[in-house]
């Protein structure tokens, strides 16, 4: 499945927070998670992890977890991209 985080889609924080309750709900792979928070930082929508945990009411180790998955090499997110 493939998800849309540009600006249209998410133009401002509470569009966002709303994504993100979404996609927690729909248990949504981490990869996409990950994507999601990365999508969110380099936007400027949430300058540091700090800052977008608080803002989406998440852990700090738990956003951390998420944007390092985001990083993650191409081939092994294929691996992965499925699981919750």
């Amino acid at each position: 499945m493939q998800y849309d985080f540009g600006v249209r889609q998410i133009p401002n924080r509470l569009t966002a927070v709303s994504m993100h309750n979404r996609l927690r709900a729909a248990k949504a792979p981490v990869v996409v998670m990950g994507r999601f928070y990365s999508a969110m930082i380099e936007r400027g929508l949430w300058v540091t992890q700090k800052e977008l945990a608080a803002g989406l009411g998440v852990s700090t180790a738990h956003t951390s977890r998420m944007l390092a998955v985001a990083r993650l090499p191409e081939v092994l997110l294929e691996t992965i991209a499925d699981k919750p």
